[in-house]
């Protein structure tokens, strides 16, 4: 079983992280994987090895016959490594890079959830419009500006802002059911008071014009 190498940790991560690496993840490898030998050879090899997979415009098929081969003392020295094995490195830093991307978004939406708990739910509405319109512009521009497609992120995010959407409506919605239910309530009272009135009229039981504009008064403040 091969012994878990030891790297530069801080000078592993700067790398990793210009590339969206993630370096747990690294760390997870196999000792006997390509990155990981590479990584033993050298910090700067591992380098030419990402910048070569996400070069822009640049194949994988073409990665694979550029990039640094396979270190001495490995089953495979000296050989350039197949196309699988970079597609295999493309991949999981696209895992590592949206999965990155699904935490912050939901970290600002945790953020924004307890904003919007203080705000009427008409103003909760308003405010989650303003922000999934103003989260889509940042996404936007920050995948033109790194040449990535933003559409692979959409997926996540637009289900998280959707729930919580629907949260917010379903709330404005039960709001209203009450007041609706209020509302019935006292126009069957007052459909009761007026037919009670009028089959006692010679008892002076019947709503004036008066109490009839008042009850009515009440019902528009629902």
């Amino acid at each position: 079983m091969s012994k878990a190498r030891k790297f530069d940790r801080k000078r592993l991560r700067r790398i990793l992280e210009y590339y969206d690496g993630d370096l747990k993840s690294f760390e997870n490898l196999p000792p006997n994987t390509y990155e990981q030998s590479v990584a033993g050879e050298s910090l700067e090899q591992l380098d030419l090895l990402y910048s070569e997979i996400f070069a822009p415009g640049r194949s994988l098929e073409k990665a694979a016959a550029t990039c640094p081969p396979w270190p001495k003392g490995t089953p495979h020295a000296g050989q350039q490594p197949k196309e699988c094995v970079h597609r295999s490195i493309f991949q999981r830093f696209k895992a590592d890079y949206s999965l990155s991307q699904i935490v912050g978004v939901r970290q600002r939406v945790q953020r924004y959830r307890e904003r919007l708990a203080a705000l009427p739910p008409g103003e909760q509405t308003k405010v989650l419009d303003e922000m999934i319109t103003e989260m889509g512009q940042e996404m936007i521009l920050d995948k033109l500006e790194e040449m990535k497609p933003f559409c692979e992120q959409l997926g996540p995010m637009d289900r998280l802002l959707t729930r919580e959407k629907i949260a917010v409506r379903d709330r404005a919605l039960e709001l209203e059911g009450k007041k609706l239910k209020l509302k019935e309530k006292k126009a069957k009272a007052l459909e009761k008071k007026n037919a009670e009135a009028a089959k006692e009229p010679e008892q002076g039981g019947a709503v004036t014009k008066e109490q009839l504009a008042e009850l009515e008064k009440d019902l528009k403040l629902l």
